[in-house]
């Protein structure tokens, strides 16, 4: 991991880039820029200490951001509290569910 660090001349820090999800993270001359892929004018550039603070925000609230990853994209608000309440509720079991199946239960 060292080798994503560089020390520059002006006592910086840059920090090799990362692109993930359509986006590009990179932290370069004392600030976090967050650039889309799609459209560059679509951007944030944060101050170290915004980004620190933004670092601190996603560290404090990580459970939740966790769970929001784990919820299939698509889904309703309401699919997604179920599978929140319940989690194997959305989540096809073991057992067969077919459209006959479904039939045979009404």
């Amino acid at each position: 991991m060292d080798m994503d660090v560089a020390s520059t001349t002006e006592n910086t820090t840059n920090v090799a880039p990362m692109n993930v999800h359509g986006w590009r993270f990179e932290f370069v001359n004392s600030e976090l820029q967050i650039v889309s892929e799609d459209d560059p004018n679509a951007q944030v550039i944060l101050n170290a200490k915004a980004a620190f603070s933004l670092l601190d925000y996603l560290y404090q609230y990580r459970e939740k951001i966790h769970e929001e990853t784990q919820i299939p994209e698509g889904k309703s608000i309401e699919e997604k509290e179920v599978a929140r309440e319940k989690p194997g509720l959305l989540h096809p079991s073991s057992e067969k569910n077919t459209a006959q199946g479904k039939a045979e239960l009404l």
